[in-house]
């Protein structure tokens, strides 16, 4: 997180689902679970610390956008180019507090998409 006092990782416990946990860095407790039932393969905070945006691994491949604060998913999209099937969304990361971009590596390709929520 922007304050360097809490962080989000992709998270597992056996037999659990949690697949991100938000954690208090001084004393590594966990202040929140966020659980998504598409998988995440990778993850990204936005610079302000109110969205973080996961890539998932369940087919279509896609993206979301989640309301830290709410602990829930707002926004689900499945970049599309005519013609080309998607592999992996295998980077994402916030350019600013708005602004997304989404690779997939297989194809060469980079989407960018300016939130509007």
């Amino acid at each position: 997180m922007p304050d360097s006092r809490r962080v989000v990782s992709l998270w597992h416990e056996p037999r659990k689902i949690w697949q991100m946990a938000m954690f208090d860095c001084g004393s590594g407790e966990v202040l929140a679970h966020f659980n998504d039932s598409a998988g995440v393969t990778h993850a990204a905070l936005s610079p302000d610390g109110v969205w973080l945006a996961i890539t998932t691994w369940r087919r279509p491949h896609a993206f979301k956008v989640w309301d830290l604060q709410k602990g829930k998913p707002l926004v689900t999209i499945k970049p599309e180019l005519a013609g080309v099937r998607m592999h992996d969304l295998d980077e994402i990361r916030f350019v600013n507090s708005r602004k997304i971009v989404v690779s997939d590596h297989r194809n060469g390709i980079v989407f960018a998409y300016e939130l509007t929520l």
